[in-house]
């Protein structure tokens, strides 16, 4: 019995702690911008999960309209938006955000990623010039990016240029001497592949 009232007595001052939290956490959000700032943040971890499974079409309804203020918000957004878009095989529009992203970008890893993402669009509408300039761009913000380098090589295996696909697996073999895909590139173009 006493060990019920116990359990109850604890009970009874873990609600009162989460009621009195959230109490006090929805008295902070008194402006409107508050509450547009948390439809914002929702709003992109919705889409980031529809790109994730694939719903493309989805993603991009869901953040077409969506109106962000800060600078962070609107550029996961347009990243957002830009990846759908390029899954959807819609280029231009995929290109369009991710230029709005790329010029809210500071943190030169995540713009190397997006940069690599660009160069991709480029490859696959047939622009190869405005592709290895994203890839370069890609590698000098961040030589460590693998994924750049192997993309960048590949895309110059494409359009037979050798010499330069081996001078960018080098390069990346300095940094990441054990990675397979670049192991695998570079001795394809030493047997002739």
């Amino acid at each position: 019995m006493k060990a019920s009232v116990i359990l109850k007595s604890s009970l009874i001052a873990i609600f009162a702690v989460v009621l009195t939290a959230t109490f006090l956490w929805l008295t902070k959000l008194d402006s409107k911008n508050d509450l547009d700032r948390m439809a914002s943040a929702s709003d992109i971890s919705d889409a980031k999960g529809l790109l994730l499974t694939k719903n493309y079409s989805e993603c991009v309804d869901k953040l077409k309209y969506s109106d962000f203020e800060s600078d962070s918000d609107i550029a996961q957004a347009n990243n957002v938006l830009g990846q759908c878009n390029y899954a959807l095989k819609d280029y231009a529009s995929a290109l369009e955000h991710f230029e709005r992203t790329e010029s809210l970008l500071k943190d030169k890893k995540q713009l190397s990623s997006l940069q690599n993402l660009m160069a991709n669009t480029y490859r696959d509408m047939g622009e190869k010039n405005q592709a290895a300039i994203y890839y370069q761009k890609a590698l000098d913000n961040n030589p460590a990016n693998q994924q750049a380098s192997i993309n960048y090589s590949y895309s110059l295996l494409a359009e037979g240029d050798k010499i330069n696909a081996q001078n960018v697996i080098n390069e990346a073999m300095l940094i990441s001497p054990n990675n397979e895909e670049l192991i695998k590139i570079k001795l394809s173009i030493e047997n002739g592949a």
